[in-house]
This record gives structure tokens, C-alpha cells and sequence, in this order.
């Protein structure tokens, strides 16, 4: 799943989440329900560091579209 995001390969991506996926939108603030809504191209990549069964430690880069680094950092994704 973390190649298809870095890949942007949102069909890929979605392939193995349920219908009623439920994950925070960092862009937007709030939750994004569902496979209705795409997620927007951004310059974030993600790599898994340690995959447990409740929590991801990755470490992640956000850029803007300019390519700016507008934060990097080690986060957990639940």
C-alpha cells in the first residue's frame, strides 16, 4: 500500500480497503469517508519503518507543489 501511495496509484491504493474506510484528511482537516474521494496529488511519500498490527511507524516527507519541503518527520499512522 505505501508503493501505490508513493505511485499515486489511488485504484491500487483503495484495492484492500474496506468500503467504509475512515482516515484523516491532514490537507483539509477533518476525516475523508469512503472511496469516493481521492486523494489529492501531493509531493508526501511514505515508508514503512516497522509494521505492527495496530499502528505504522513511517517516516514522511510533505512538499508542496512547488517541491518545497513543507515538513518531514517520523510519524505513526493507526
Amino acid at each position: 500500500m505505501y508503493a501505490a501511495f508513493n505511485a499515486r496509484d489511488i485504484d491500487v491504493l483503495l484495492e484492500p480497503m474496506t468500503p467504509d474506510v475512515d482516515w484523516p484528511s491532514a490537507w483539509e482537516g477533518g476525516r475523508v469517508h469512503g472511496h469516493g474521494r481521492t486523494l489529492k496529488a501531493t509531493g508526501s511519500t511514505l515508508g514503512s519503518i516497522t509494521d505492527g498490527t495496530v499502528a505504522v511507524e513511517v517516516d514522511q516527507v510533505v512538499r508542496g507543489s512547488d517541491g518545497a519541503v513543507l515538513a518531514e518527520g517520523r510519524v505513526v499512522h493507526v
